[in-house]
């Protein structure tokens, strides 16, 4: 088969898929292991498939030996046994492959293994995994429809195998999806970036105390240095995705064109996997280390950040869509550290939010200030519309911004107990920046000091006070009331 997959396309035909790379797309998912005494091949057929897509060359040693070694361990499972059964597969959520008694005895003797095939990552001190040399890639085309192949494949196999190989199929994806800047009009990124998140939704686990959820998905959970090496190819995927190919103008050859409603579809996936990272990702993610969740948030923020980075006049040649996804960003930061009625935030949630706070104070400091600086510069000429409605978008979910008693604590600001009557001024002051009474349902330990963060950027708000903007004048006025009504006055 694998002989088959490297059959280049005639140079006559047009098609993006030869004929035999159909055939090869029809018939791999049949190839899958059924049986439970072949268990022990699904680990290498999963990576056989995934070593045909972008870069995935190092993926697979090709030596007739490794499989060797594995259909020997089945044999003789079989004669000992009749049929291996699935707590006993040669395939272990650690990410080592099973040493059959034979070839135990040889590496006692001082012999050799051979090469056995183990995920990237594993170590074995008697096992060399030599890579494929093979410098061609596959067409897109091909690669798209393989994408969904081992989705297939990875939803079929058993709960070992399938956290074993997680790592690995989801830095496959990331390379597919980083396509979107070399070849946009393939659909390849299209399909990578949908499988992506559905691979990831499966493998998270929820704050929810649900024991059913958590029971269906402990298969699916590998421990120690697999997970550690899932959470880093997740990170590696958002970085190189979103900071290097989303929300950014697309260069296409001389006299091609992408109709509107395709780059309508394109920004909505973009957003999609914006969604996922703020909505899901970032509230299942008990076992990801801090530093992964730092990493993660500073994406968005890395993505917020592209408006108030570039000078006045470079913001004008931005695309709309470009404004657009930034200001998308900066919104699920204010999002991340929001706070919502205790009993529906989960220890995931409050630690992501404790990080975010930082990084969006930060934001907020820069991208204020950065328009306070304009606003000396340009005078009485007209402010970029796309720069003007982030400054607004800040200031009013500034004064939106509820934050957790946890998150306040993170602040390290010394802080005392207001008054009966400033809590009241709070909650008339609610009413018209909110226009909604979903604050004023809080307790008073939820509303103490909930909005700690005016404080903080309290010198920033007042560089703003010199502007000219009547609108940016107007929610200043409103913040400014915010902080006094914060300390009690």
């Amino acid at each position: 088969m694998d002989l088959f997959v490297w059959i280049p396309v005639p140079s006559g035909d047009v098609a993006a898929i030869g004929q035999v790379q159909q055939a090869v797309l029809a018939v791999l998912p049949l190839l899958k292991p059924v049986d439970d005494h072949l268990s022990p091949l699904w680990l290498t057929f999963i990576y056989q498939v995934l070593s045909y897509l972008p870069d995935g060359n190092g993926l697979f040693c090709k030596d007739p030996k490794s499989v060797a070694v594995q259909l020997d361990s089945i044999k003789l499972q079989d004669t000992g046994r009749s049929v291996a059964s699935p707590k006993t597969s040669p395939i272990q959520g650690n990410g080592h492959s099973f040493v059959p008694a034979k070839a135990a005895d040889a590496i006692s003797k001082g012999g050799s293994l051979g090469k056995t095939v183990l995920p990237l990552g594993s170590s074995n001190p008697g096992v060399s995994i030599p890579e494929k040399k093979v410098t061609e890639e596959l067409s897109a085309a091909f690669s798209e429809k393989l994408v969904k192949v081992v989705l297939e494949l990875y939803q079929a196999c058993p709960p070992a195998t399938g956290a074993t190989s997680l790592p690995d199929i989801v830095a496959a994806f990331g390379r597919c999806m980083a396509t979107r800047r070399d070849i946009p009009m393939e659909k390849l990124w299209k399909t990578a970036a949908n499988a992506f998140i559905s691979v990831l939704r499966g493998a998270l686990i929820s704050d929810t105390p649900n024991i059913e959820h958590q029971v269906a998905q402990e298969s699916l959970v590998a421990s120690g240095t697999i997970r550690s090496r899932f959470w880093k190819e997740v990170v590696d995927v958002y970085e190189k995705f979103m900071v290097g190919a989303c929300g950014r103008a697309v260069s296409l050859p001389v006299g091609v064109t992408i109709k509107p409603e395709i780059l309508d579809a394109e920004e909505l996936l973009e957003n999609r996997v914006l969604c996922f990272l703020s909505d899901e990702l970032l509230t299942s993610c008990q076992d990801a280390p801090r530093e992964v969740l730092h990493r993660l948030v500073c994406v968005i923020d890395q993505c917020a950040a592209r408006t108030s980075a570039l000078p006045l006049a470079s913001v004008t040649l931005l695309p709309a869509h470009c404004g657009r996804f930034s200001l998308s960003c900066l919104d699920k930061l204010f999002s991340l550290c929001s706070c919502k009625f205790e009993s529906e935030e989960g220890p995931s949630r409050v630690i992501v939010s404790q990080i975010a706070i930082h990084v969006l104070i930060a934001r907020c400091r820069a991208i204020l200030h950065h328009f306070a600086e304009a606003d000396k510069q340009i005078g009485d000429a007209s402010y970029p519309e796309m720069s003007m409605c982030e400054v607004q978008f800040v200031l009013r979910e500034l004064g939106k911004l509820v934050l957790h008693p946890l998150v306040v604590a993170s602040l390290s600001i010394p802080l005392q107990r207001r008054e009966a009557d400033g809590n009241k001024k709070g909650q008339q002051l609610d009413t018209e920046v909110h226009n909604s009474s979903s604050l004023n349902n809080m307790n008073k330990s939820q509303r103490e000091f909930g909005r700690a963060h005016l404080l903080v950027l309290y010198t920033s708000l007042c560089e703003l006070i010199t502007t000219r903007v009547s609108e940016v004048q107007e929610l200043l006025q409103m913040l400014l009331k915010l902080v006094g009504i914060e300390l009690g006055l």
